[in-house]
């Protein structure tokens, strides 16, 4: 059965935005409706499933066409308040501090919101507070209650806080638009980049009626459902084993990274799995294949923080395959998830894909197929190895 953004995918297919970007458009939809009605609990503390994306794109990429799609979904279903078009800080804050009214009538006092433009430079104005205040802003734990700020003689107070932020830009513009102290400060590290390069669909003039396009009337009904979420997720079993695995190859691997994002990437993903569970299902339930999915889609995350960053560019394929290559030469089989969790930052899903079919091609690999996909040399490549040929 199709989830939520599956039915996105297949509606957005003739569109020439990225793929990436419309699923990624979807989830931050989800997590705008879902609000802080959800929760998974951290024992030290509450993790909801707000999060802060951005789209990164060359101009002409049809970056703008997802946000809007997340924007109008939202909009539709009116149980958050939508932020949008060039603002300031303080004027995003004096919204947020202002009742709302919900379809039915009750009044909404929490400070929920959904901060959406498709050019993020242009939506705060330049203030060295923006990214200060939006990464105190994020960890909606910290301010349970309220939260109070007072900028240029004014105060604010947001009750019970929650913002879900979907933006887009160019890796040029972002970087210019973030002050320098904001990597040391988090803000970088709380967002996930969403850098789309070879992402690239066919073009499609649309002189003629597609065959499919985006049907928010059916998209809204499960948008509704979700809304009406309240109560704790749980992990099944598996889900469990398949984070805890994760988290203990990250933290053994001791991963540098400036931006502070690999200390931050297990509570993202599981933020991004709640979000996708909420896709697929309304029980509250948190599954491997969330988990499986979740962790993929953070991983490719941290290739594009790395590459916008910190100067780091596209490898060759010849070097990934050389690294692929060196993860299995000592014969053991491994499955996706450790080598991509190994090489955290510098290989996304879709590179390992197209060195894995080179390798398969060329007859140096055996591929197992399952939940959980493995890698093996086969006997020749161990062979041609040993010998000093590979």
């Amino acid at each position: 059965m199709s989830s939520w953004l599956d039915t996105i995918l297949l509606q957005s297919s003739e569109a020439e935005s990225p793929e990436s970007f419309f699923l990624w458009a979807g989830i931050a939809a989800i997590s705008a409706i879902a609000k802080k009605n959800v929760w998974l609990n951290r024992f030290n503390y509450i993790l909801h499933p707000n999060l802060y994306i951005m789209l990164i794109a060359d101009s002409g990429r049809r970056k703008g066409i997802p946000i809007v799609m997340a924007k109008e979904l939202v909009s539709q279903v009116n149980n958050t308040k939508v932020i949008s078009g060039q603002n300031s800080i303080q004027g995003m804050l004096a919204e947020l501090s202002e009742s709302y009214s919900l379809p039915d009538g009750q009044v909404m006092k929490d400070a929920h919101g959904f901060l959406v433009t498709d050019e993020f430079e242009a939506f705060m104005v330049s203030d060295d507070s923006t990214t200060i205040i939006l990464t105190s802003l994020y960890n909606t734990f910290e301010h349970k209650r309220e939260w109070k700020k007072r900028l240029r003689d004014k105060k604010f107070v947001l009750k019970d806080p929650c913002l879900t932020l979907l933006g887009g830009s160019h890796a040029q513009g972002f970087r210019d638009s973030i002050p320098k102290n904001a990597k040391r400060k988090g803000y970088i590290a709380r967002n996930l980049m969403i850098l789309a390069e070879e992402d690239r669909k066919p073009p499609n003039p649309l002189t003629e009626k597609p065959k499919y396009s985006l049907d928010y009337t059916g998209l809204c009904d499960h948008l509704r459902e979700v809304s009406k979420l309240k109560g704790e997720f749980r992990f099944t079993e598996d889900a469990k084993r398949r984070f805890n695995g994760w988290y203990k190859q990250i933290r053994e691997t001791n991963i540098k990274d400036e931006t502070g994002t690999t200390g931050r990437i297990h509570d993202s993903a599981l933020k991004v799995a709640m979000n996708i569970s909420m896709s697929e299902r309304l029980s509250l339930e948190l599954t491997d294949e969330d988990m499986l999915k979740a962790i993929e889609l953070c991983n490719s995350c941290m290739v594009s923080t790395k590459r916008i960053f910190l100067g780091h560019g596209r490898s060759s394929l010849s070097e990934q395959i050389s690294v692929v290559l060196g993860d299995l030469v000592n014969g053991e089989r491994m499955t996706r998830q450790q080598i991509l969790t190994g090489h955290l930052g510098d290989i996304e899903s879709t590179e390992l894909d197209r060195v894995i079919e080179t390798l398969t091609q060329g007859g140096l690999i055996h591929v197992t197929s399952g939940k959980d996909i493995t890698y093996q040399l086969t006997n020749n490549a161990a062979n041609l190895i040993k010998r000093g040929e590979m």
